[in-house]
């Protein structure tokens, strides 16, 4: 959208209230993905959400929201961006056409502003690209821009570049396709801040995660093994709606740290509240055995070394990778 366009009410929730809302959108630079709405209505016939604490909030597009859609050029996934007059947000990924939806989890979140007028109001948002689950674009975005709008009779109306389904759907490719945003690189590689932690990549892109969906995942980690928000990793894969943990290893000192002594072994346990195994790498075994391999399809390694000779992490990482590749067991390593 490198210039302001119109959007359209569906045909089948025809508006009393809206005289027309515009949309733009610019990407600035470090990366601000920048949008402006113009509502032009009669708003003694619309009802706007309570204007609360910025912060996200799910299931915005029940009353007067503003939304937009970005993707790269040729790519099935995308992103939605939702934007409320009560300064709420919301970002959600999508691997394809409504399918794998994951909220993104965003270190800096979108500041939302609103400010009436007298023909209506004015929403203007701006968020960082570098939090959203896509690679560098070497083009310009794909874009879409739509809006719902509550009005005083309890109807909502629904507003897009265009409408190519019989019931309003923003997420048609058709919908995303009509705009498109210029710019500046979304990203730049030089933006201080940017490099993402392996575990951080694979939680907010659920494309990343796509082949882990129907198989048994474990993970091995340790203390310092946290995302970007310092969540533990284990913590982090077990909030995923998509990701089926089956057990987890700790190395030496333990997964959470529970033996910090330099030699002091850590035995197996289940976790309390997961409900899982915690086999530990550095008690009476060294290499995970048969019986621990049965346990999962995939490991995730995420582990933290200081690339000393005297730590043990790397050697534990040999280890797995060896008995892993015995029993045809895949085996990821989250890169830090």
């Amino acid at each position: 959208m490198p210039q302001t366009v119109a959007l359209a009410c569906h045909p089948s929730s025809p508006s009393t209230a809206v005289r027309g809302i515009t949309a733009s959108a610019r990407i600035g630079g470090a990366g601000k993905l920048a949008v402006r709405f113009v509502l032009d209505a009669d708003m003694s016939q619309v009802v706007l959400p309570k204007l609360r604490r910025a912060a996200r909030a799910d299931e915005l597009w029940r009353h007067t929201c503003f939304e937009v859609f970005v993707a790269l050029p040729d790519s099935d996934a995308y992103c939605e961006l939702n934007f409320s007059p009560s300064t709420e947000w919301a970002m959600y990924g999508f691997v394809a056409y409504r399918r794998g939806m994951t909220p993104i989890e965003v270190r800096r979140p979108p500041r939302v502003a609103v400010r009436p007028t007298q023909r209506g109001l004015v929403l203007t948002a701006v968020t960082y690209l570098a939090e959203l689950p896509m690679p560098l674009p070497g083009s310009p975005l794909r874009a879409g821009a739509a809006a719902v709008v509550e009005e005083k009779d309890g109807r909502l109306t629904y507003w897009a570049l265009t409408h190519p389904s019989a019931l309003p759907d923003f997420h048609h490719r058709l919908v995303q396709a009509t705009g498109r945003i210029d710019g500046p690189a979304a990203r730049s590689r030089t933006e201080p801040g940017l490099v993402k932690f392996g575990i951080d990549r694979l939680r907010t892109d659920p494309a990343l995660r796509q082949d882990l969906r129907g198989r048994r995942v474990a993970l091995l980690a340790h203390p310092a093994s946290v995302t970007a928000d310092l969540t533990h990793s284990l913590d982090a894969l077990a909030a995923l709606g998509d990701v089926r943990l089956t057990a987890a290893f700790g190395p030496q000192h333990g997964l959470r740290g529970d033996k910090q002594d330099n030699m002091v072994e850590s035995p197996d346990h289940d976790d309390p509240r997961l409900g899982i195994p915690i086999f530990s790498l550095y008690g009476e075994v060294r290499r995970p055995t048969d019986a621990m391999l049965d346990t999962f399809d995939v490991l995730l390694v995420d582990l933290q070394d200081l690339g000393c000779r005297i730590y043990t992490f790397i050697t534990t990482l040999r280890y797995v990778l060896e008995a892993a590749a015995r029993r045809s067991k895949s085996v990821w390593v989250l890169d830090r």
